[in-house]
């Protein structure tokens, strides 16, 4: 069995930021030559996700807003708490 096991490292410039990592995979697995298989992709980081979508400039921009909205409710409710 042949496999390849390889780590990348992506530095974000802001949260949330959506980074295609599409080429990197299909050279990795180019490179490995085996033709054949599955790719396993995940991440170490605990504030890091994988999200598997078309790269639709519109969608990407649905879920940063999304996102940024989600994280402000969660900003509020803690205000509200801590008041």
């Amino acid at each position: 069995m042949k496999f390849l096991s390889q780590t990348f490292m992506i530095r974000t410039e802001k949260g949330p930021q959506f980074i295609d990592i599409t080429e990197r995979v299909e050279d990795a697995a180019r490179e490995s030559g085996v033709s054949n298989g599955f790719a396993v992709v995940f991440s170490r980081h605990t504030t890091a996700a994988i999200r598997i979508n078309e790269n639709e400039p519109a969608l990407l921009g649905d879920m940063e807003k999304m996102l940024e909205q989600i994280a402000r409710e969660v900003e509020q409710d803690k205000r509200a708490e801590a008041a």
